[in-house]
Formats: structure tokens, C-alpha cells, sequence
């Protein structure tokens, strides 16, 4: 019996938006986040769920830019920012979906 042929399955994984992450967005010593910083994780998030997220056509572009922008504003306002406040921010404007598996 011969042993199968290996195949490389690297040539097919990429990020799931096809592209390298050029910047990352790793918080300060503190656990504190500039808005720069949570600007990248908010923009990759929304990018990744533009692609890879199966019921993105189901709610529509138009709720999913306006949960952005909301996102990005309330980042803006907020006075301290950290993985916890930056994950209220985000689960509030994602919060008009209803998905078991989200």
C-alpha cells in the first residue's frame, strides 16, 4: 500500500479578509487602549464580519455601517478605554443581532 501524496494546504489559508493585518491593536502596559488603537480593532471587526459573516446580507450593510460608525463614536466619547469598555461598546451596536451562534 502506498502512502498518499502530502499536499501543502498553506497556499490556501489566508486572514479571513484575504489580506494580512497590517497594523495590530495590542492594548498598553495598563490594559488601556488609545482611540487609534481601538479604530483598528473596530474596523477589522466590522471588515471580518463584511465578509465572513453569514447573515451580514440577512441584516444588511446599512445596519452593520450604522452599528460602526455608532461604535466608533462612542469610542470617541469614551472617557477610559480598555478591553472591557471596548467589548460594551461593541456587544451594544451588535446588539440587533439575534443568532444563537454569535
Amino acid at each position: 500500500i502506498a502512502k498518499p501524496e502530502m499536499v501543502d494546504f498553506e497556499q490556501y489559508i489566508s486572514t479571513p479578509i484575504g489580506k494580512p493585518v497590517s497594523e495590530t491593536a495590542k492594548p498598553n502596559e495598563d490594559g488601556s487602549f488609545s482611540l487609534a488603537q481601538a479604530e483598528v480593532d473596530i474596523n477589522y471587526l466590522f471588515e471580518v464580519l463584511e465578509k465572513e459573516y453569514g447573515l451580514y446580507d440577512y441584516y444588511g450593510e446599512e445596519a452593520f455601517l450604522k452599528a460602526k460608525e455608532a461604535a466608533l463614536t462612542a469610542c470617541k466619547s469614551a472617557d477610559n478605554l480598555n478591553a472591557n469598555s471596548l467589548y460594551q461598546i461593541i456587544y451594544q451596536e451588535l446588539g440587533f443581532i439575534v443568532d444563537n451562534h454569535f
